[in-house]
Order: C-alpha cells, then sequence, then structure tokens
C-alpha cells in the first residue's frame, strides 16, 4: 500500500528547517562545553565521561548515515490510515533493515510511493503484549514496539511456548514485536531458539526482534556460549527476523566479545548476524538518585556499540520508582520519577543521534516485572499501580509527553551516524519535545494529578489479549445459558491478571470470568467444605487439616489481619482471589513455600498457571479423541474446538471429571453409535454426580465471560 505523496513533501519541507538548529548531538561532560542540545535535559554530571573527540566534524564518505527502513510485504486494509504519515500499516512478512543513506537518498525515500519507508524513533511499555494493548489508548493508540519478556516458569526450565499469531497480529498493526529471553541465566538454550524463531518464519511473523538472554552473566564462559549459538539460531532460522544481543548495560565486554568472535557460522560471523544490541536498565540499581545522570551513562554505552561496532542499540526496558535506590543512600520520590520521564523523553533526539532505535518501558503495572527486586529498594515500576489506579504524577507525565510524541507528526526519523562522528546525519531531528516539557510538564507550575482519560476504544486495534476463538461461540445454548452475570467494577482491578494470561496465552477476560465466579474479586475470600471432604487440605497419613489461622502462619500473616475460621465441622478450602486449593509449596513459581492464597499477585498466579496446566490438557484430550467427539450429526464440530478446550479446563479448575478416560468411555457406551446424546459437553450436564454447579461450572463461568467481553471492551468475539 503506498502512501500519499503529499505528507512526505510536507515532511521533507518542515523537517528540512531542522538542519539550520539540530547541531551536535552532544555534549562534553568533561569541559562543560556545549557541543550538543542535550544540555537542555540537565545532564551534565562529570562523572560520565562521554569522549567529544571530532563528533561534529563531517564525514568524507558519500553516505555517513545509517536509517532504518520497513519494507510493506502483505497488504490489506489499513486499520491505522489516521494515525501516521509516513509508514504502511502491515509489516507481517516484510522486512526491516538499515540502509546506509544520506539526506539524498533519505529524501527520495520519503518521496518515493513504493514499500520501503523509514521508521521514527519507537516507544513502547512492557512487560507483556497486554501491557502495550493497556498503555496504548493513553498514547494515542502510536505506540510502535510490544515487549514480551518470554520467561522461565522455574529456574532451570526454558521459556514457555510461544504463540507465533500474536506477533504476526502486532506486526500488521505496524507495531513491531520484540521477544526478549530470560531465565537469569539458569536455562539458556539455543536449541529453544532456533525452534521459536523457526514458528515465526513459518507463520510469516517477522520482521520481529528476537533478544537472545538478556542480562547474562558475561563472565560465565558456558553462558556466552550459549548467547552465541543462540544469535547463530535466530539467523539461521528466521532470517527476516532481526537479531538482538541482550547485555547487561554498560557490559562493554561481552560486546566485544561476541561481536568481535571471527568464528564463521555458514559464511557468516556473529557481527554479521547481530543486527541490533539490546539492554535495559532500572534506575533504583543506581547508587544515586539522578535521572539525568543515569539516562546519560545508558546514552553513553549506546554510543560505545555505535563508535565501536557499528551497531544500533534498543532499549528494552527503562523504569524509576518511588522509593530507595540499591543501597539506600538516596530516595526516588513521585517527583523524581516524573523527572525521570521528562529527561527520557526529551532524550529521544540525543538518543536517535546516538543509535538509540527505540524505549520500551519496563511495567504497566506494579510489580508484574519478571526482575527480582532488592529489598527495601522501589519495586514499583508502573505508571499504573497493582489494583489498577493510576499513579500520580507518573501516569500524567508519561501520558503527556507520549501522547505529544505519538500525535506530532513528524517524529525522530531513525537516522544515524555509522560511527557515532559527524552531525550531518542529525538533519532531521525535531526539538519540539522541550517546549511540549516547558509548556505541559513543567515542575514550577505544579505536579498533575488529575486523572488521565484514555482515547476512546478502537475495535481490533491491539492484540493484548489471547481470544479463545476467532468466531463466536457456536452453541451458546450448550456452553452458558445459567445466567450467571460479571461485575463490571472488576474489569480493571489486579492488572497482574493480564500478564500472568499474557504469559500463558490465555484469554485474561476469561480468567476474570473464573476469578468472578471463584471469590467476586474478593483477596480474602476462603471456601469451607466439609471435614470429609478429601480433595483439598487433607493429610493422608493423619487426616489432618490445617485451619485458616495455620494457613495464615505458614505465610507469615499477622492474625489480625487472617480471615476467620471456617464453621464448626468444616475445613477451608480454596483462599484467595484464584481459591487455589494448592498448600504453601506446591506452587514452586509463585512463591513456593513462602505462598501466602491471600496475597492477590500469588494467588492470580497460581490460578493462571493450573488454568493453564487444565486448558492444556483439555486441548490435548480433545485432539486425541476429535474422531469420536464430532462422529455423528449432533456432535461437536470444528469451531467449537477452543470453546470445548475453555469449557472442559473450567469443570477440571472445579474439579469436575471431564477429562477422565472413565467419564468419556461412559459417554461413549450410553452415545451407543448415535442413538443417545451425542454431545460430550451436553451429557456432562446432564449426567453430573457432582454438587452443583458440578459439570455446569464451566457453563457458569462461560455466562460470566460473554457479559465480561461487553462491560470489560474485549477485542475478542463473545455470544
Amino acid at each position: 500500500m503506498a502512501i500519499s505523496k503529499q505528507p512526505r513533501l510536507l515532511l521533507i519541507a518542515l523537517l528540512a528547517l531542522a538542519v539550520l538548529s539540530a547541531g551536535c548531538v552532544l555534549y562534553d561532560y568533561r569541559t562543560g562545553d556545549t557541543i550538543s542540545n542535550l544540555e537542555k535535559m540537565g545532564i551534565t554530571n562529570q562523572s560520565v565521561n562521554l569522549t567529544p573527540d571530532n563528533i561534529c566534524a563531517p564525514l568524507n564518505v558519500e553516505k555517513p548515515c545509517f536509517c532504518m527502513v520497513c519494507k510493506n510485504d502483505t497488504h490489506w486494509y489499513n486499520v491505522l490510515s489516521f494515525l501516521g504519515s509516513w509508514f504502511d500499516a502491515d509489516l507481517k512478512g516484510g522486512e526491516c533493515r538499515f540502509d546506509a543513506c544520506n539526506m539524498t537518498t533519505f529524501t527520495e525515500l520519503l518521496e518515493s510511493d513504493g514499500d520501503d519507508q523509514p521508521r521514527a524513533f519507537m516507544i513502547g511499555h512492557g512487560p507483556s503484549f497486554a501491557s502495550t494493548a493497556s498503555a496504548f489508548p493513553y498514547c494515542n493508540f502510536s505506540l510502535q514496539m510490544a515487549t514480551k519478556w518470554m520467561k522461565s516458569p522455574a529456574q532451570g526450565a526454558t521459556p514457555r511456548t510461544q504463540n507465533p499469531a500474536r506477533a504476526a497480529c502486532w506486526l500488521e498493526r505496524n507495531v513491531l514485536p520484540v521477544y526478549m529471553y530470560y531465565t537469569n541465566g539458569s536455562a539458556i538454550s539455543p536449541s529453544w531458539m532456533g525452534t521459536f524463531a523457526r514458528s515465526l518464519h513459518d507463520n510469516d511473523a517477522y520482521p520481529s526482534l528476537i533478544v537472545t538472554e538478556i542480562n547474562f552473566n558475561s563472565s560465565d564462559l558456558s553462558a556466552m556460549s550459549n548467547v552465541k549459538q543462540q544469535i547463530v539460531q535466530i539467523k539461521q532460522n528466521c532470517p527476516g527476523c532481526l537479531s538482538v544481543l541482550g547485555v547487561r548495560s554498560g557490559d562493554s565486554y561481552a560486546v566485544n566479545e561476541i561481536l568481535s568472535d571471527p568464528t564463521l557460522y555458514g559464511g557468516r560471523n556473529l557481527s554479521s548476524m547481530t543486527d541490533i544490541v539490546g539492554f535495559g536498565f532500572l534506575a533504583n540499581d543506581y547508587q544515586y538518585c539522578d535521572p539525568a545522570r543515569i539516562l546519560a551513562s545508558n546514552i553513553a554505552f549506546s554510543r560505545f556499540v555505535l563508535s565501536n561496532h557499528s551497531k544500533p542499540t534498543i532499549w528494552l526496558y527503562a523504569g524509576a520508582s518511588e522509593g530507595n535506590n540499591s543501597d539506600g543512600s538516596c530516595y526516588f520520590s513521585n517527583q523524581t520519577v516524573h523527572d525521570f520521564y521528562q529527561k527520557a523523553f526529551a532524550a529521544i533526539p540525543g538518543l536517535v543521534s546516538s543509535g538509540v532505535i527505540g524505549m520500551s518501558f519496563y511495567e504497566y503495572a506494579d510489580r508484574t516485572g519478571p526482575l527480582p527486586c532488592a529489598e527495601g529498594e522501589g519495586c514499583d515500576y508502573g505508571i499504573i499501580s497493582s489494583d489498577g489506579g493510576q499513579k500520580h504524577p507518573e501516569m500524567n507525565t508519561w501520558a503527556d509527553l507520549c501522547q505529544f510524541v505519538a500525535t506530532d507528526r513528524y517524529r525522530n526519523p531513525i537516522m544515524f551516524s555509522q560511527n557515532g562522528k559527524g552531525f550531518v546525519c542529525d538533519m532531521f531531528q525535531n526539538w519540539k519535545i522541550y517546549t511540549q516539557i516547558s509548556t505541559q510538564v513543567n515542575t514550577e507550575q505544579g505536579l498533575k494529578t488529575s486523572e488521565v482519560l484514555p482515547m476512546p476504544k478502537v475495535d481490533n486495534i491491539t492484540c493484548g489479549e489471547v481470544c479463545i476463538s476467532g468466531s463466536k461461540n457456536p452453541k451458546p445454548g450448550i456452553y452458558d445459558n445459567t445466567g450467571k452475570g460479571f461485575d463490571s467494577a472488576h474489569c480493571v482491578p489486579f492488572p497482574q491478571i493480564e500478564n500472568y494470561a499474557d504469559d500463558l496465552d490465555f484469554s485474561s477476560t476469561y480468567f476474570r470470568a473464573i476469578i468472578e465466579q471463584e471469590s467476586g474479586f474478593n483477596a480474602s475470600a476462603r471456601a469451607c467444605v466439609n471435614l470429609t471432604n478429601y480433595n483439598c487440605n487433607y493429610n493422608a497419613a493423619d487426616g489432618s487439616y490445617k485451619t485458616v489461622a495455620q494457613v495464615c502462619a505458614d505465610a507469615g500473616i499477622a492474625p489480625e489481619n487472617c480471615p476467620e475460621e471456617c464453621p464448626s465441622g468444616q475445613k477451608p478450602c480454596g483462599m484467595g482471589l484464584a481459591q487455589c486449593i494448592d498448600m504453601p509449596g506446591t506452587v514452586p513459581a509463585c512463591g513456593g513455600a513462602a505462598y501466602n492464597p491471600f496475597n492477590a499477585g500469588m494467588s492470580i498466579c497460581c490460578g493462571a498457571n493450573k488454568f493453564a496446566q487444565y486448558l492444556s490438557a483439555a486441548t490435548n484430550f480433545i485432539n486425541s479423541h476429535w474422531d469420536e467427539l464430532s462422529a455423528c450429526e449432533h456432535g461437536m464440530n470444528s469451531s467449537e474446538k477452543s470453546w470445548a478446550a475453555y469449557y472442559l479446563a473450567s469443570n477440571t479448575y472445579y474439579g469436575a471429571q471431564g477429562l477422565s478416560e472413565a467419564k468419556f468411555q461412559s459417554f461413549l457406551s450410553q452415545r451407543n453409535g448415535c442413538a443417545g446424546q451425542q454431545h460430550y459437553i451436553k451429557y456432562l450436564r446432564d449426567n453430573d454426580p457432582l454438587e452443583d454447579p458440578g459439570n455446569s461450572y464451566g457453563a457458569d463461568v462461560m455466562s460470566r465471560y460473554f457479559e465480561a467481553v461487553n462491560k470489560c471492551d474485549s477485542d475478542c468475539p463473545g455470544k
């Protein structure tokens, strides 16, 4: 799809004016002499020793700059036509690359009617695709990258399998997916990476960015070797993907060791296989609380990579939290965090000229990021709190500046010097962000604390939720018809729900329906059952069980904060938001021995992991028995597969036996060919030995789900 020529010509006319004022985009931190506009950020710390030698000298080469260019290969209707003037909407199956360029070739590219278009500086919001989707309406639906941490479910385990359709979905919306491999160094697997990269390639889910193990220990020879092999696997299995070497901020040894390795793999060395170097940082991990100084040190590292290896960088995560820094020597106030956002956005022109192609913020909601947080250190890096409420002024500052960058028609194009020298590549820099900061986010005028309103919803514009199916429920009479509702006030609280569901690739709206069914979103809820119930909280050796008080004591909950005991003759079973029946220690990924069922995050983690296990088992059950399930005229049809999987997984979550072979054989026996009940779900509901709701539990959840789809503005199809 070609972009009209008029907006490009206007872009050229306006941005050409920037040549007169752009200047060199560095600052001499040793002498204090001004050689850049970056001093407007207030970055003047003497300890950041960027070398300014010759950086303002023009380069005596024909094409001294790199331009990031993306090509649209798969054409469809332009759902984002109202968002930007120089981007095609659909990048699925396309290409992104870094071309040598100059002012002439860049303007020719803008004027052309071809599918190659320059990319502008990208902003993202992690740590999941769900976070990107949630942040989208506060940034005018114009975030340009979606970061997803591919996390290890347990120490020593590789990340979970990823669904390539989600990357393809973002690419169709002009958003570059960024997949970050993270196992805390415990399972750096080249083979897993190769399989994942191949899945993206086979589903045209490129040009996605794939990051090697992030923050690996470069002094560990085995880790270094595995990261090198991950780069090889990315490029060999997904040539259209962009390979990103993930390192710790400031780890110049790792960069030099890998990019200077002369070993050839299929005729290519690691440098030629590496497209980008990626790293991230959290302000509270530093031994000082100066946002400008922290940002400057990371700009310096990006310039090191550019000047020594001619590689662009991407800031994979960045954030600041109210609270102490790493050693407790200083404190980040909410005003300091506001200052961090202000300076981060102000740095965009300097970031681009330093070879940085984009910046993603670490958390949308507090406590959803995967990195460990030191005791006593600020750990809340989101712009909303863990209960879903906006944080002020953090949300105000971020939203003001993100919206300005999003709606400014003339964003900073990704165009930078090949080695960090020469100001000729800064010709199209846009410095209007400084005016925006001084007029809208001026600390002296008072910090904004009003509620930020999102943009009105636009259907199908994000890919933040995994949908149960691409089509509506084919047989609602069988699957729901119970009239159970969903409280619209429960659409927002506990944003961890979206992140856990995102990690596990299942519908977050459906999981909200489960929590509505289980606890009504009461984090202190506890279910009581008769003492003769052996399905939960039962010690087979002596028949003992734990009281509510004992559960609280194990979790370190003070007696005054513990829910009341069950009535006489009963014992606690499910507890907390998700009503997990697991006792402490049985859910390693959710706290292990310190598992607290009344901690919202731990309970959500437990419930999400359990449901994901049951959903996988239900899917396998349906696939392995599909011939029998679909054998009769009124049996299941293919459009029901995913709905049935969610239904059966829900029943298992409750404790029903729909996945047991004995139950299935009973169904086949009564069916007697096709003379009896032909539909397995209907059979389960009609022949239910359990107390209410039994095998109709899934129908109750489905009914709540269809209510939630409408009330919570889900992009997924409902009833």
